[in-house]
């Protein structure tokens, strides 16, 4: 999975509290995280390696007073075979409401087939010819 991908989620509970004063938000970041929760789980699916693994509290911020913005790191793990559903369910302890509010709608990952290209070996008389001036013996790749 690649870094950088972020969504809000809101209402959030009040306006934030002063500099410095440890708060409610800070302790309702892993609880934001647990409420992200897929409906299938694979080894090395959404809960066990992005939700469960590199997803951190350092990841949830509260942009505003009703906005928190979670951006998902980079996981080289994640690996599914088929699409993913994840639910957002935002804790009671977020919420000024102090009862839990699920997302709707949902959203998903798709699972994408690597692709990769093969190359020509170098071994046995092949070689490559144009290209720095590497030449093998018997022929090879002429660029």
């Amino acid at each position: 999975m690649r870094s950088g991908r972020s969504f809000p989620i809101s209402p959030l509970f009040g306006p934030p509290p002063a500099q410095g004063v440890f708060s409610a938000f800070n302790l309702a970041r892993a609880d934001i995280i647990a409420g992200l929760d897929a409906a299938s789980s694979p080894a090395l699916g959404w809960n066990a390696e992005v939700r469960d693994g590199s997803l951190q509290p350092q990841h949830v911020i509260r942009t505003s007073d009703t906005i928190v913005t979670i951006t998902l790191p980079a996981t080289a793990t994640y690996d599914i075979s088929a699409q993913e559903t994840i639910t957002v369910t935002v804790p009671a302890s977020a919420l000024v409401l102090a009862a839990p509010i699920t997302g709707s709608p949902t959203f998903t990952v798709d699972a994408v087939a690597a692709t990769g290209h093969v190359m020509s070996s170098l071994a046995a008389g092949g070689g490559l010819a144009g290209y720095g001036g590497i030449a093998g013996q018997g022929g090879g790749l002429a660029g």
